[in-house]
């Protein structure tokens, strides 16, 4: 019984350390390990457009894709796979012009830099 209420108020004040990083994992909110997640606008071949929001550590590739921006026809689009968090498939493959792949190398740049000044310097 004692480890049990051990259990549940190590859950209640840090779920890491009762469960592992499974809770931190699929926590919700804005930061995940006070890492600001990525927010940029997307757009498929048709010309459609929308919003994509997901934390760094979820980018797996951007690469050029073989489809026109609708926009700009001189330009083709870039496919951006990220860790799919569903399990069904092994990647998540969004639709970003030009500008988007810019704003995900800056904001990528930015999460690196905070995480290089929050190291402990031995």
């Amino acid at each position: 019984m004692r480890t049990l209420m051990l259990m549940v108020l190590l859950g209640m004040l840090a779920p890491e350390a009762a469960f592992g990083n499974v809770a931190a994992y699929y926590f919700d909110g804005y930061y995940y390990d006070r890492e600001p997640r990525i927010v940029v606008e997307t757009k498929d071949c048709s010309g459609a457009s929308g919003l994509a929001t997901f934390r760094a550590a979820r980018v797996y590739s951007v690469q050029e894709g073989d489809c026109r921006d609708p926009d700009a026809p001189d330009q083709n689009l870039h496919q951006v796979l990220l860790q799919s968090l569903n399990g069904v498939s092994r990647y998540d493959v969004i639709w970003v012009d030009e500008t988007g792949v810019q704003t995900i190398r800056q904001q990528l740049e930015e999460n690196r830099q905070l995480l290089l000044r929050r190291r402990p310097h031995y």
